[in-house]
């Protein structure tokens, strides 16, 4: 009785320790998004405010549509799902958030659902400016006068501009 006690014990630090420390949002709610608990909020809101708040009171309309979706799909098929969404924050910037719902089930009946968001507005950010580099790159070398070669390692030309055939 007193090793299933430990185990217990153990079972329940772990997993405390990992939602303290995971560097996701991590959400617990009930079936109709009410917040239960979390591990953080997101920038510009406390723990205090959003407990007992709904998740989809936080986002705009169209957001709140998407989420709807994805906890109708989750209650229907009993599967995780995810989405992405741009939120704005109190502050009245805006940051994108990369999404997971899964549900928490007892005895096979699904009681709870955690939402495990990340951040990824830099990584979008990033992104973009990539496309947009790109983009200058190839227009800068499709338009010059100049015949440009792409060689490789091996001396082997991978690729020129059309003034290098013409």
């Amino acid at each position: 009785r007193k090793q299933v006690e430990r185990d217990v014990l153990e079972s329940r630090n772990k997993f405390q320790t990992l939602f303290e420390n995971s560097p996701d949002v991590i959400t617990v709610t009930d079936l109709e998004t009410r917040v239960i608990d979390m591990n953080r909020t997101a920038p510009g809101y406390t723990k205090e405010k959003v407990v007992g708040t709904r998740y989809l009171d936080y986002l705009q309309d169209e957001n709140r549509e998407l989420l709807e979706n994805t906890v109708n799909q989750v209650m229907a098929t009993g599967l995780p799902q995810q989405y992405e969404l741009e939120v704005s924050n109190p502050d009245g910037s805006s940051s994108i958030w990369f999404s997971r719902v899964s549900p928490m089930r007892v005895d096979n009946e699904i009681i709870q659902l955690v939402i495990n968001s990340t951040d990824v507005t830099a990584s979008r950010v990033n992104e973009i400016a990539l496309k947009e580099s790109e983009s200058k790159y190839k227009s800068l070398v499709e338009t010059a006068s100049d015949a440009i070669y792409m060689i490789d390692s091996d001396g082997k030309i991978v690729d020129v501009n059309q003034s290098a055939c013409d």
